[in-house]
Order: structure tokens, then sequence, then C-alpha cells
């Protein structure tokens, strides 16, 4: 199972360090999802992070700074894609973008051959968003399917190997990290660990 980070919505005074202490703890993949539109906060953001860990880094916003940063992760979020043409995300595959979405109907997955992986929820109840709650029942288990789904919503490290029974090939955490009494360093070693278990 594998995991991804995702930042809160709001700058915060020492988040390029923390971003570079993830990666030096194995994180292996980091959404950057800002969507205040504040280009000058997100250039200054981005020069706090080391160069090294660039290419592990998804952005949500601000796609306008993918060439100076060396970025080739783009996110789309389920409006952005629908008012797309198709023909624009096969564009951004060739000039070697790797593409990721959210979905809410798992039912389109399939439909997204021009995407790497998607985030599908909530699954559980959301911690960030009050009153964004889960449709799906206990039972449910995600369709045999090739593009990699990361679960999304309410995603704790107790509810990792629920996760990977109910076939989600990972997990996008974003309130679980930041939204705790331990610090966000000390909940990502937490997580980490208890993927490294259900392996």
């Amino acid at each position: 199972m594998e995991l991804i980070v995702v930042t809160p919505p709001d700058y915060f005074e020492g988040e390029a360090a923390l971003i570079n202490r993830f990666f030096e703890e194995g994180l292996h993949l980091l959404h950057i999802r800002k969507p205040v539109d504040d280009p000058e906060k997100f250039r200054k953001l981005m020069q706090g992070i080391a160069e090294q860990h660039y290419p592990r880094i998804a952005i949500h916003q601000h796609h306008e700074f993918a060439e100076e940063f060396s970025l080739k992760r783009l996110h789309f979020t389920e409006q952005q894609r629908k008012a797309r043409a198709a023909g624009d995300f096969a564009g951004l595959t060739a000039d070697g973008f790797h593409l990721s979405s959210s979905v809410h109907d798992p039912h389109t997955i399939q439909e997204l051959t021009e995407f790497d992986y998607v985030f599908f929820g909530p699954v559980f109840n959301s911690i960030s968003k009050k009153g964004y709650e889960s449709a799906l029942g206990d039972e449910f288990t995600l369709a045999p399917h090739v593009l990699k789904v990361f679960a999304i919503g309410g995603v704790r490290a107790n509810r990792l190997a629920q996760l990977k029974q109910m076939n989600f090939d990972g997990a996008a955490v974003l309130g679980s990290l930041w939204h705790q009494t331990v610090s966000p360093l000390t909940e990502l070693k937490n997580i980490m660990k208890a993927i490294n278990k259900i392996q």
C-alpha cells in the first residue's frame, strides 16, 4: 500500500522545512493543494523545498509554475478534468507529465486512461471537511482496476488494513496528519509504520 500526503489548504510558517523532513523520512509522494490563488506564496513555498524532492511533488493549482520548478506531476479536480478536452491530457502525457485526478464515482475510474492514478472518496467521513461524509458502506470493495486508486477522506493509521481489504492501492492523507494533537511529522511516522505492517 502506497501513501500520499496532501498539504493543508493554507500556507503556514515552516511548511517548506516540514515538507523536506517528510521526504527525508521516506515519503514517496506529496500533493501541494493550495486553493487560494496566491502565486507568490506558492513560489516561496517551492523555493523552500529542496530541489531533489521536486520529482515527488504533484501540484493541484498553479500549473503554470511546472516549468519554472521542473515539476512533472499535475493533479486535476473532477471539475477541472470534465471541463477540459481529453486531447489536452494526451498532450500533457506526451510532454512527460504524470497526471492524477479526483473521482467520486468508482464507475468512471476505468475511463481515465491518460491518468496515472486517482483519488477516490470520501471513503470515510472527512476529518478536515466537516459534514463531508462517506456514502460507502463497511462492505464496500473497489472493483478490479488497472489505474491506481488512492482512498481519501477520513484516512487514519488504524484504517489502512481495512483500505487494503477494500482493494485500494494506497491512501491519501490530509486531515489525519494536520488535525491531530501530535505533530504532523510524528503522525506521518505512525502512518508509515502502519503501512509497513500490512505490506
